[in-house]
C-alpha cells in the first residue's frame, strides 16, 4: 500500500484499485496510452491513473507536481486514494487534444501569432513553475500538452518521469523523450542533465509552435538550443523571462528582470 509522504484523501486497506474503480466508477472505461507501467481509465468527467505499488517514486513525483497548483495550465488532481496494490490518482477530464496529433498541431498553427505566442508563454511558464518546485523535466513533449481550441487554452500533464533535484546522471544510453526535442547530452550515457537540458527541450518546443520567423523569438530559440549546455540560458526561468520579453508578453509574475547572460 502506498502512503508515505503523498497527501492522500483516503487509505483503503484490503481494497484493490480495480475493485474501487469498478465499485465507485462503474462507467469507467480503459484509456489507451503508451506507458505499460500504469493503468488509465476515463469517464465523461474524470481521468483515473493507477500506479502499482512498485512505482511509488513516480507516483509521488506526479502527485506532488499535479496537486501543487504551481500554474493554471497544469491539469490538477481531484483526489488521491491509496489501494492495497497501488495509488489511484483522479484528475478532471479537461477539454483538448494532444499537440502530438498532426491535425491538432496544424490547427494550433492556424491561430493568430499573438494568441499562439501567449499560449506558448503559458506552456513555458508552467514548465518553469515545475522546475522551481525542485524537479528536472523528463519526457516533456507535444503529447503531454493539450490544446483546447474552442476555449483557446493549453493544458500540461503527465509529470511522473521528472527527477527531483538540480540534475542527474543519465544511466541509460538515451533519455526518455521525443528525439526532435532532445538535447545532445540526452544521447550520451553518463552525461549530466540539468535545467540547461530542459532549456534546450523547451527551446525546440518553441521553435515548433512558433515557426514564424519573429527575430527576437528566434534569437531566444537560438540561445536556448546551443549544442554546448554552457552556452544556453542557465535556468528555465531565465528562458521564460527572455521569451516573454521577445514575444512582447507582460510579466507572468511581477517584474521581469532580464540580464544579459553573454
Amino acid at each position: 500500500m502506498l502512503d508515505a509522504s503523498i497527501g492522500l484523501d483516503s487509505v483503503m486497506s484490503g481494497v484493490t484499485a480495480e475493485s474501487w474503480i469498478m465499485g465507485s466508477l462503474p462507467h469507467a472505461q480503459p484509456l489507451e496510452h503508451a506507458d505499460e507501467t500504469k493503468l488509465m481509465f476515463h469517464t465523461d468527467a474524470m481521468v483515473i491513473t493507477v500506479y502499482p505499488s512498485n512505482e511509488h517514486e513516480r507516483a509521488a513525483v506526479e502527485t506532488e507536481i499535479a496537486s501543487s497548483q504551481a500554474h493554471t495550465s497544469i491539469v490538477p488532481t481531484l483526489m488521491m486514494l491509496s489501494a492495497s496494490d497501488g495509488l489511484i490518482v483522479v484528475y478532471p477530464k479537461v477539454a483538448g487534444f494532444p499537440l502530438s496529433n498532426p491535425d491538432v498541431l496544424e490547427a494550433f498553427l492556424t491561430i493568430s501569432l499573438a494568441v499562439r505566442a501567449k499560449l506558448v508563454g503559458d506552456i513555458v511558464d508552467a514548465y518553469a513553475a515545475v522546475v522551481e518546485l525542485g524537479f528536472i523535466l523528463v519526457d516533456a513533449y507535444l503529447g503531454n500538452i493539450l490544446l483546447d481550441f474552442e476555449n483557446v487554452k493549453v493544458w500540461c500533464f503527465d509529470w511522473d518521469l521528472s527527477r527531483r533535484g538540480d540534475g542527474f546522471k543519465l544511466e541509460a544510453e538515451q533519455n526518455y523523450g521525443s528525439n526532435r526535442l532532445m538535447a545532445p547530452e540526452e544521447f550520451v550515457q553518463g552525461a549530466w542533465l540539468d535545467q540547461r537540458t530542459n532549456v534546450f527541450n523547451i527551446g525546440k518546443l518553441i521553435s515548433i509552435l512558433l515557426p514564424d520567423g519573429v527575430e527576437d523569438v528566434d534569437d531566444v530559440i537560438d540561445h536556448a538550443t546551443q549544442a554546448d549546455p554552457s552556452d544556453r540560458f542557465t535556468t528555465v526561468q531565465a528562458l521564460a523571462d527572455h521569451y516573454r520579453v521577445a514575444a512582447g508578453l507582460p510579466p507572468a509574475h511581477g517584474v521581469i528582470l532580464v540580464e544579459d547572460e553573454d
